[in-house]
């Protein structure tokens, strides 16, 4: 599976979030000093560690000129830190097809949202077949299709 692109921010000296596409062989990060890269580079820590040790929180990474603001509105709706996109390969589009029952096509992306409750995935798949082929009985794909040709989507947060 392929990282490419994260998307950034608030988070830290990164007021405004920041996309940048991520090279399969090499990503070059270039700019003066106090210009984000290492903070660009401690988001997606955060983002990625396994352990969850290294999690986002609000009083150290939200930007200061704007946390007194965020704090109030922090339970309720907490903001996206990073949002990172993947491309799985060819392999990994068929097993999960072949395991899921999914009709996915080449070319799928998925991304995963890291807000600053440290919660939350999003992903657009056609969830019919694996409900239809989970189901014992069709009569939820029937529904399905009476009300509505849109696949449903198992989104958890906005797409970027």
């Amino acid at each position: 599976m392929l990282l490419v692109s994260a998307k950034v921010g608030p988070f830290k000296s990164i007021n405004l979030p920041q996309t940048v596409a991520i090279g399969e062989k090499v990503t070059v990060l270039v700019g003066m000093n106090e210009s984000g890269k290492t903070v660009f580079l401690q988001s997606l820590e955060r983002s990625v560690d396994a352990l969850a040790l290294a999690e986002f929180d609000p009083v150290e990474d939200y930007p200061r000129k704007d946390l007194s603001a965020y704090l109030k509105r922090h339970k309720e709706n907490p903001e996206v830190a990073t949002v990172l996109t993947y491309h799985p390969t060819k392999a990994e589009i068929d097993a999960i097809n072949k395991k899921l029952f999914t009709h996915i096509k080449a070319g799928f992306t998925f991304y995963v949202n890291h807000d600053y409750a440290n919660a939350s995935i999003g992903c657009h798949v056609d969830e019919k077949p694996v409900f239809t082929h989970s189901l014992p009985t069709r009569r939820l794909a029937q529904t399905q299709s009476r009300r509505s040709r849109t696949p449903i989507r198992c989104a958890a947060s906005p797409r970027p």
